[in-house]
Order: structure tokens, then sequence, then C-alpha cells
């Protein structure tokens, strides 16, 4: 783990510190500081795993036992594609340890009738942010109200075109909806359908 702030060695790490971490012996990725609780530090990577990915396929939410996707899908059984394209990502992250996490959607701090049933995930190497986090960070659902370390390597435009990578929360007044960070720099919704040009970015626990 390796910074040109002194803070890894001493100190608390302030958000948005970034951190170049050797995930195994065969690369190693930057990250940005979202927070350091008594020297574990959690880390938000600076660009998306991964392209043109879904929240929850058709596939996967029948594959759930899921019975009304839609047509435009349907966020109930929670982000189940984006998580397993997640671990398949990181699997081979050998340096990070791994954590078990239980997924409960936080409704987007909103009390709409729409949610998925709390998960655990087990033995994972990362997680995704949620919206809570997002917006504890400054993010709100105005454009440009991200911090600059939340949208790094994000863009609408060109070939190449990354918009914005998918949360945890799923909308609770829309049930086709998630919501993502954008490359607009800020929350929005999107249909839990849409893959094309949305990623995932990965949330990981260090200690310094």
């Amino acid at each position: 783990m390796k910074s040109n702030d002194e803070c890894i060695k001493e100190g608390t790490c302030k958000n948005g510190v970034k951190i170049n971490v050797e995930v195994n012996n065969k690369g190693n990725y930057n990250f940005y500081v979202i927070d350091d609780n008594n020297g574990e530090l959690t880390l938000i990577m600076d660009r998306n795993l991964g392209s043109n990915i879904a929240y929850i396929t058709k596939e996967d939410y029948e594959g759930s036992k899921g019975t009304n996707y839609g047509e435009y899908g349907n966020n109930n059984k929670g982000l189940l594609t984006a998580l397993k394209q997640l671990e398949d990502l990181t699997s081979d992250w050998t340096n990070i340890k791994s954590y078990n996490y239980i997924l409960e959607n936080d409704m987007d701090n909103r009390n709409g009738n729409y949610s998925y049933k709390s998960m655990e995930i087990k033995n994972v190497k990362a997680r995704l942010l949620t919206y809570t986090e997002s917006a504890k960070l400054g993010c709100t659902t105005e454009k440009d109200s991200c911090p600059e370390y939340l949208y790094t390597n994000l863009n609408g435009t060109g070939d190449d075109k990354t918009y914005g990578y998918w949360l945890y929360t799923a909308s609770s007044f829309y049930q086709s909806d998630g919501w993502m960070n954008c490359y607009t720099k800020n929350l929005i919704r999107h249909h839990v359908y849409r893959a094309l040009s949305y990623g995932i970015r990965p949330v990981i626990k260090v200690k310094k």
C-alpha cells in the first residue's frame, strides 16, 4: 500500500486521499479513502471494473424465483447480476482480506413502498457503495454535487462511454430502478435491466 500522504503511516486519512493497493502479485490499482476507522481504511476504486453490467438481468431475476420482471426490470431481488460480476472480477485479489456483508437496501432515505429483502454475501473481497454512503460523502441528485474522487474515469462521450456505476440501493418509489453515481457528478436512477456503459466500482477494506 502506497500513498504520497503521510496519513498511512501516522494520523487519520481524510476522505479522497489516493492510495495505491497491490491487490495480488499480478497488479495494483488506485483507490480513494472514504473512511478511516482507527487504522482500517475503507477505499473505493478510482475506476469501474467491467462494463455493460446490469443491476439485475431477467435471467438472474427469474433464476432467483422472481415472477414479475416486467418490461424495464424489477429491483425486488436486489442487484444480483452486479454482485456476481463484482465477485468474479475480484476473486483473484489474493492480497485483500475477505469479509461477510449484510446487504440491507437503504431505500435511498425515503419512505417508498419498494425494497429488497436483506441478504448476506459471504467471503467476498469487495462490496459496492450505498446511496446513504454516497450522500454522506457529498453526492445529491443535483449535477456537479459529487466530490471529484467519486467520478474519476467516468465520461459520457466518445467511443469508450462510461456513464456511471451501480450502487447497492434500489429505488423505493420505482420498482424498475436502481441508483448509480453518474458521470454528470450526481446520483441518478436508472432501469435495472440497462447495462450499456454501466459498470461496478469496488469498495474494499485494508489495514494501514
